[in-house]
């Protein structure tokens, strides 16, 4: 009771500095809670056969990771689903012929070891328009789950 009685009798300057603390005080608070910027010693980039994906088309966009130290901290990138853009024919009701080309995809598991034990992992889906365009998405993702 007293608390909210000081408050009702405060100066407005006192006010403006009671709030101003109070957004520097949540301020602090959330960025405690923001992800770990992690440097690797490893990267490991593993793509099934089947996908007719290059291991170097994924790594050129994860230049901005330093894997020179030795922290025991691996990042490991699983492919598992990826498409170029499936070409859709349509043939309309007076014999007219159109194709359009559908989204290009790609579905990897992201993780973060430090030494055996996972320290971070997730899936993620990307689209867009083609093969260089989804790869440049993959390789933003990466960087921004991972802190960068």
């Amino acid at each position: 009771m007293r608390a909210i009685i000081a408050v009702k009798y405060c100066t407005p300057g006192i006010k403006i500095v009671s709030a101003i603390a109070g957004l520097v005080l949540i301020m602090l608070l959330q960025s405690g809670c923001a992800r770990s910027i992690y440097e690797f010693s490893i990267i490991e980039i593993h793509i099934p056969g089947e996908i007719n994906l290059d291991e170097s088309e994924i790594r050129s966009r994860l230049k901005s990771f330093a894997t020179d130290c030795d922290n025991g901290f691996t990042l490991r990138i699983t492919v598992y689903g990826f498409s170029q853009g499936a070409e859709i024919i349509n043939l309309s009701d007076n014999n007219q012929l159109s194709t359009k080309k559908g989204k290009a995809w790609i579905k990897a598991l992201v993780q973060v070891k430090k030494d055996e034990r996972i320290v971070q992992a997730d899936f993620i889906e990307i689209t867009g328009e083609n093969r260089e365009d989804i790869l440049d998405r993959l390789g933003s993702a990466v960087i921004k789950i991972t802190g960068r």
